[in-house]
């Protein structure tokens, strides 16, 4: 016997959590910085994946799109339609400001749609489960 186990580095039956990934830059400045652009968001973004067990099924981005606006962006009611869905265990970003900004209180909206569809967030740092206790104080 190998012993092999069901941790995310190595799943023997298993079935891998469906997620929705989240990519925004808000500036043309932005979307070409090292940290920040596309391609850095989604490298962290498939990183993380790969530490909980996550396969994406639907990549949604936005470019040059302000954290002031995001909730009216078409993008972002796709990711809430789409998070309605029983087969979305989560949404995937590489920071909490790609999905909204919190000095703006409109947009804790977003956050209400991840309770009622019990929808995770998961960033680099952690999941955050925002229908929890600890998760409604964030």
């Amino acid at each position: 016997m190998l012993g092999l186990s069901n941790s995310p580095g190595n799943c023997v039956d298993c079935k891998m959590k469906k997620v929705i990934e989240l990519i925004r830059v808000s500036t043309e400045r932005q979307a070409t910085t090292e940290r920040a652009s596309i391609p850095a968001q989604r490298a962290v973004n498939r990183r993380t994946c790969a530490h909980y067990g996550l396969e994406i099924v639907h990549s949604i981005e936005m470019a040059d799109v302000s954290g002031a606006c995001v909730l009216l962006a078409p993008e972002i009611q796709q990711l809430i339609q789409t998070m309605r869905s029983p087969e979305i265990h989560g949404v995937v970003a590489r920071e909490f400001s790609r999905l909204m900004r919190p000095e703006n209180f409109e947009d804790f909206a977003l956050l209400q749609a991840f309770v009622d569809s019990k929808t995770m967030l998961y960033l680099p740092e952690g999941p955050l489960d925002l229908s929890s206790k600890i998760g409604r104080l964030m």
